[in-house]
């Protein structure tokens, strides 16, 4: 028998085809099966570099399920050693990049082959053309197309059909009836390098494709028209194939653009890209086109910034003079500029502005839109140009106060979320992301720039008098505090709205910086009454520090007078708080000001503003007496005070019951709360502990948990082992640690349901194994309680069969070998022997060889040579080492007989002599006659392991995956 094999486009252009007919059998991609692509595969893995034969074989599989074809497999292993793998620190990656290589590189340099073979540029430009327009080409539309190429010369005399029928039957382009596609996006890469070898004739070609098109003889002009635009777009990208159209054909695409881009609507975007790329220079739209998506940087991190185009004033008075450039920019402006991804700064609106004046209303109704976004990188842009008409942007004002203005519903569900965050009942990185809401974000910057704008045009007046004064103190003091030298005037007049909210704060800032004794009674009065916002005590105190704090004493004397016992302890701690803290919103220290103040207080407040100093700094604070009893008798002390009062009981004993209850009941800071409870732990305060119990902060309930179950005996009561359920992750956490240190038989039911617990530190990503903390320690902990029953193992079994933590799989499986009934050894080995994903198989072995002293005689007889000589090396290897340890001394050395005529696995015997040495010293020197005499690795492996050995020693005694499986086991790596 004979038999001749070819490509199939090749035969088909030879016309061999017909006389060969009774005897052809087709053979494409998908008549290479598995069993034909994993032979093909494994037979190339011994050509590589030997480091990276073990990445190939345990790669084999998401290899081959990506490609299908020999020539990508051939084109793999091409790519594979020619990677710079210390640049790509993971394996996946790697191999990841090997398959994107194979794919690129089979297709291409195919297709480069075949255009080149047959000399078939031309016919390939047409067909890239129309296809770059278009994703789909008809076939009688391009028939059409080549009768009329065939008038311009023999070049086009055979057409483009017969590369069409050429690449169909190569599999590069797919037919479903009439129209053709792409079959890889490969292909048009491949096409694209044929066309850059000939770009002149490729160019030229594009040119007349474009002619015909655009035609009236054409197939269709107004089709013909519109596919040449998006043709001159798509061919953007590779400027050396860009045709330059005829005049004629660019007079017929302007008009077009021109008519697309009037009627505005959801293409208007697109339209306008295609007038960038597509519309001539004599095009007043075109040109517009091309100053709004200019962009003067296109380097990296520039890219998305925009900037006006060069050009004189004649261009400029050119563009003003077309109502259909102001219609367009108009357009742009409403439609584009609010979900505009690159960044619009205010300088737009004046250049904008010299193409097409009058285009305030357009940006009001721009800052309509985007007052409803978040974050937003035309803000600047919309406000400087929509804030041309203030009395216009009074609706936008409006509108942004609404946005800002969280109803009840809002407020509930930002508090529950807060308090789930707090609870830790999300990962850290997914609470981060629904920490970080940025709705209204865009709103708040069109209040501010209303109010920089008024107090620069109209004047700050207008703000006191405004209808939403309220609304816009915030944006007008932090503006206000801004300057270097406010004005006198309109600080007062700033007062005159601004005292008594809760915006007050940035008016003593203010003042801290340009002082007034105008405002010096104010001031007092404010430290006098004190406020109910905290920011505004401090600061109204800095500003006295700073500015009259020969006041101070008068102040202290009054609120003594004034029986106000905590507000002089107040002002006591914000001075020794202030002189180690900064203060201001803008980070200016006041450390120098608040000693000197602090200097001026009364004796016994000065030992209180020392004392928190000294908490402050970590210096261990004292008190007098008299200090001590002025904080023992406030009637009805602040947060702040308690806290304080908290911080001196862990140096100082102090009487903190009514704190510690209080606190736990009413503070809305789950620090606070952490803070009244480790207290209560402190003295022993056994009710307040099982309120906490009960709180809704998770910390506490863990804190208390803790102090609660460390003085029981287990097993610990329902109560306790009912926060397995709890909510919060540090509940949990806190619970299986405790039953960690805690073991009885009747806490299973509660680490069985902690075993299941899938909360993690962070997010997985695809690729990745996750992590789950608390599981992995309830598993540890179920360790500790012995034999398991059959339930309690079935439900741990199907656990580890379904978590994403390879951690967790692997301690369920070894503990399923220590404590639980021999069958689950016989899963395990089923599992490891069996087709399946790699890293479960290496658990399951792994399992049974971490707990070979409890593994059942009938387990180990059922490893045999066959297994050993045909599974995954990391399962061999590990079987290998439980026989060695437990098996019959006749079924091992006949396993070992059998693995040292594997030339590729002979180098496991080294694990095989290692484990023996300590069992039979005899057998192990009788395993180690069986490899080669005096080698480095047998006397290595005699020795016990130790000394030191060559990296490449081992190399000749098996194939690098099982010579890895070895070193893994005889010398491991340190962790780092």
């Amino acid at each position: 028998m004979i038999v001749a094999t070819s490509r199939l486009d090749v035969a088909q252009s030879a016309g061999a085809l017909d006389t060969v007919k009774p005897w052809r059998v087709g053979l494409e991609a998908e008549h290479y099966g598995g069993v034909e692509r994993r032979r093909l595969y494994r037979t190339r893995i011994d050509a590589l570099p030997r480091k990276l034969q073990p990445l190939a074989k345990e790669s084999e599989g998401s290899v081959l399920a990506e490609l299908a074809t020999p020539l990508e497999i051939q084109k793999f292993f091409d790519a594979l050693p020619t990677l710079d793998d210390k640049e790509r620190r993971n394996p996946a990656g790697l191999v990841a990049e090997a398959i994107r290589r194979a794919h690129q590189d089979s297709i291409e340099r195919t297709v480069v082959d075949q255009i080149e073979d047959r000399q078939d540029v031309r016919a390939a430009a047409v067909l890239w053309g129309l296809l770059k327009a278009n994703d789909k080409l008809s076939l009688r539309l391009l028939r059409q197309i080549e009768e009329s190429l065939t008038e311009h010369g023999p070049h086009f005399e055979e057409g483009v059909s017969p590369l069409v029928t050429f690449f169909v039957a190569a599999r590069n382009l797919r037919q479903v009836e009439s129209t053709i596609t792409y079959y890889h996006p490969r292909v048009e890469a491949g096409i694209e390098q044929a066309l850059n070898r000939g770009s002149l004739v490729a160019r030229r070609t594009l040119r007349l494709l474009i002619d015909i098109l655009v035609s009236p003889d054409g197939p269709d002009e107004a089709w013909g028209v519109a596919t040449s635009a998006r043709m001159l777009l798509a061919v953007d990208r590779t400027p050396d194939l860009k045709p330059a159209p005829s005049s004629t054909a660019h007079v017929k695409i302007d008009a077009w653009l021109a008519a697309e881009l009037a009627r505005g609507g959801k293409e208007f975007e697109s339209n306008l890209r295609l007038a960038e790329a597509a519309g001539s220079a004599n095009s007043n739209i075109s040109e517009a086109a091309r100053f709004l998506l200019n962009r003067p940087d296109r380097s990296f991190g520039w890219m998305h910034i925009w900037g006006p185009p060069e050009h004189d004033e004649a261009w400029y008075a050119r563009m003003r003079t077309d109502p259909a450039v102001k219609k367009l920019v108009e357009t742009f402006i409403r439609d584009v500029l609010p979900h505009a991804r690159d960044d619009f700064r205010a300088g737009f609106v004046v250049e904008a502005d010299r193409i097409a004046p009058g285009l305030t209303p357009a940006f009001l109704a721009a800052a309509a839109t985007a007052v409803h976004f978040g974050v937003t990188n035309s803000h600047d842009a919309i406000a400087e140009g929509a804030l041309n008409d203030l009395a216009g942007f009074e609706l936008i004002v409006d509108e942004a106060i609404k946005v800002r203005t969280p109803s009840s519903a809002d407020l509930k569900r930002a508090a529950e979320l807060h308090l789930a965050i707090v609870n830790g009942e999300y990962s850290d990185d997914y609470a981060e992301h629904l920490a970080d809401d940025d709705d209204g974000w865009t709103a708040g910057e069109f209040l501010e720039a209303y109010v920089q704008r008024v107090r620069a045009t109209v004047g700050w007046r207008h703000l006191v008098e405004h209808r939403r004064c309220k609304q816009l103190l915030y944006y007008w003091f932090r503006d206000l505090a801004k300057d270097e030298a406010p004005p006198a005037d309109e600080i007062a007049g700033a007062f005159s709205v601004g005292r008594g909210t809760d915006d007050e704060d940035d008016l003593w800032h203010v003042l801290t910086k340009a002082w007034d004794a105008g405002f010096e009674q104010a001031l007092v009065d404010r430290v006098l009454e004190g406020h109910p916002e905290p920011r505004v005590q401090v600061a109204a105190l800095t500003c006295v520090a700073e500015r009259a704090v020969e006041r101070l004493p008068a102040i202290c004397e009054a609120l003594s007078e004034r029986g106000q016992d905590g507000r002089l302890i107040e002002i006591a701690i914000e001075f020794g708080d202030m002189r180690r803290r900064r203060s201001d919103f803008d980070g200016t220290r006041h450390g120098e000001a608040a000693e000197r103040a602090a200097a001026l207080l009364p004796p016994p407040l000065r030992a209180i503003s020392d004392a928190k100093f000294a908490l402050e700094t970590k210096a261990p604070p004292t008190l007098s007496e008299e200090a001590r009893e002025l904080l023992a008798r406030v009637a009805a002390p602040s947060e702040k005070l308690r806290l304080f009062r908290f911080s001196l009981d862990e140096h100082l004993q102090m009487c903190v019951p009514d704190d510690v209850q209080w606190l736990l009941a009413n503070t809305e800071e789950a620090s606070h709360a952490v803070e009244a409870i480790e207290t209560a732990i402190r003295h022993r305060m056994t009710a307040e502990l099982e309120v906490g119990l009960s709180h809704k902060f998770a910390d506490v309930v863990a804190c208390a948990l803790k102090a609660i179950a460390t003085s029981l005996e287990p097993p610990l009561p329902e109560p306790l082992l009912a926060l397995a359920r709890h909510k919060g992750s540090p509940v949990r956490r806190a619970l299986v640690e405790v039953l960690d240190a805690k073991p009885h038989s009747q806490h299973l039911p509660a680490l069985l349901l902690l075993a299941k617990d899938e909360w993690s530190r962070r997010s997985s990503y695809q690729g990745e194994e996750d992590d789950y903390p608390i599981a992995q320690a309830a598993v540890a902990a179920i360790g500790k309680l012995g034999s398991l029953d059959n339930e309690s193992a079935d439900e741990l079994y199907r656990v580890a069969i379904d978590t994403r933590d390879p951690d967790v799989r692997y301690e369920i499986f070894a503990l399923l070998v220590r404590a639980a009934d021999p069958r689950f050894q016989g899963q395990l080995f089923e599992i490891a022997v069996s087709p399946g994903r790699r890293i479960v198989r290496l658990a399951a072995a792994g399992a049974l060889i971490a707990g070979f002293e409890q593994v059942a005689p009938e387990t180990v007889s059922r490893i045999t040579p066959p297994l050993l000589a045909t599974r995954i090396e990391g399962v061999a290897s590990r079987l290998l080492l439980l026989l060695a340890a437990r098996g019959e001394i006749d079924d091992f050395v006949k396993a070992a007989e059998a693995l040292s005529t594997l030339e590729k696995r002979r180098v496991l015997l080294l694990l095989a002599i290692w484990v023996m040495r300590d069992r039979d010293a005899g057998v192990a020197e009788r395993i180690a006659r069986m490899l080669p005499m005096n080698h480095a690795g047998v006397k290595w492996a005699l020795a016990g392991a130790t000394g030191k050995l060559d990296d490449t020693a081992l190399d000749d005694l098996g194939d690098p995956v099982c010579v890895e499986q070895v070193l893994s086991f005889m010398r491991p790596k340190k962790k780092r």
